[in-house]
């Protein structure tokens, strides 16, 4: 398969296994861990790690940040940001199996477009 159909194939693939779930996890409240990057993304510049916690780094507030101005707090700012991050991780990695060997960039990507259903809830 040519390099230019199978990346957006692979996209493709992801969003039609990540949709359904991302519709369900908007009718779910979210967690501890999400909402605090949800406060920590109104307030981008006041925190070294995830408020209140040991560990974690601001990076995601500041990544969720436009949703988050553009949508408010609301769930569906911090799923959206999720659920894009998720599907970004796809070409990343169909690139970077693409580096080690071209023949590997398809399978890599299909992969991560079908991660467990843990995963999928996470995104």
């Amino acid at each position: 398969m040519s390099p230019r159909l199978g990346l957006p194939l692979a996209i493709l693939l992801g969003l039609v296994v990540r949709v359904p779930f991302w519709i369900e996890a908007l009718r779910t409240p979210v967690d501890g861990d999400t909402a605090i990057v949800g406060l920590m993304a109104r307030h981008p510049g006041a925190g070294t790690t995830l408020w209140g916690q040991p560990y974690g780094s601001p990076v995601e507030a500041w990544l969720a940040a436009p949703f988050v101005a553009a949508l408010g707090p609301t769930t569906e700012a911090l799923r959206l940001f999720y659920f894009l991050l998720g599907l970004a991780l796809i070409p990343a990695a169909y690139a970077l199996a693409g580096r080690l060997d071209p023949r590997a960039a398809l399978p890599a990507a299909a992969l991560v477009a079908c991660p467990p259903p843990y995963f999928l809830l996470l995104s």
